[in-house]
């Protein structure tokens, strides 16, 4: 556990193109994104306070990387860049708030790959989830 509170873990895991990523989660929930030239896409479920690893894959052709920001979470992502074909995981403990998950590298988030997700005692059904997506 980080010094602020929370709770991060991450890793980089090396996949055979046109597999499906086998990440475990140790602890929480597991969230899917899909990492394209140039769209970032949630898997669709609710989001309330808790753990969470988001799972990502990059089925680009670029390098990628995602970085969350939000209540509590500041530039936290995963390390490095994602190669195509890679997979990355990132877990965070997620707080009420609104929150922004985008691909740092290059001006690929002013391209378009960032969500924006809510996270509340009821669940979400907020941009960035319910297979809403972002980019071209």
């Amino acid at each position: 556990m980080a010094a602020d509170g929370i709770s991060t873990r991450s890793m980089i895991q090396r996949i055979r193109p046109g597999s499906a990523a086998s990440t475990s989660s140790p602890a929480g929930h597991q969230v899917a994104v899909q990492m394209t030239d140039f769209h970032l896409a949630l898997s669709d479920q609710p989001l309330t306070p808790g753990t969470y690893t988001f799972a990502a894959i990059n089925a680009g052709h670029d390098e990628h990387a995602i970085e969350i920001d939000g209540p509590g979470v500041s530039d936290l992502r995963t390390p490095g860049v994602v190669q195509p074909g890679q997979s990355a995981s990132l877990t965070v403990t997620l707080q009420p708030g609104t929150y922004d998950i985008y691909c740092p590298v290059g001006d690929h988030r002013a391209m378009g790959m960032e969500v924006h997700f809510t996270v509340n005692n009821a669940g979400n059904s907020a941009p960035g989830l319910g297979g809403a997506t972002g980019g071209y």
